[in-house]
């Protein structure tokens, strides 16, 4: 598995990739990637295996920090450590940029997407309405 930045020939296995995220719950957030596609990737790095990507990171910068705007890898290959070193690739991206934190937002009834950022050192700091608010 490598680990790259994203890039504008990505678009379409990125789409995809979204879509099959966000089709049923988000619709809007499928347009929204297709919109600004080539603003969203200026912070996205994709894991890939032989070419093909199987996850990818989102991620933006705010203040004294680096936001997960989205974490997503194929059913296949969960529980492999895709999520972990896209994880750890954005943790050295963080200390490049000397930023402070990285946060990201998690429902609270996605009880598997809390144990695994808990697991890799993730902190709950704050609840909102069906979000809660991780940091490291």
């Amino acid at each position: 598995m490598k680990i790259r930045k994203a890039e504008l020939k990505d678009k379409e296995q990125i789409i995809g990739l979204v879509k099959r995220f966000y089709s049923r719950s988000s619709p809007k957030t499928v347009e929204a990637w297709n919109k600004v596609y080539e603003k969203i990737i200026k912070l996205t790095f994709i894991a890939e295996t032989n070419k093909k990507i199987i996850g990818f990171i989102a991620c933006s910068t705010k203040q004294n920090s680096i936001y997960i705007d989205d974490l997503y890898v194929l059913k296949k290959y969960r529980g492999k450590g895709v999520a972990t070193s896209l994880i750890r690739f954005i943790n050295s991206i963080r200390k490049k940029l000397k930023k402070k934190y990285i946060i990201g937002n998690v429902r609270k009834k996605d009880r598997p997407a809390i144990k695994f950022y808990e697991n890799i050192g993730f902190k709950i700091y704050e609840t909102k309405d069906k979000k809660l608010r991780i940091k490291k």
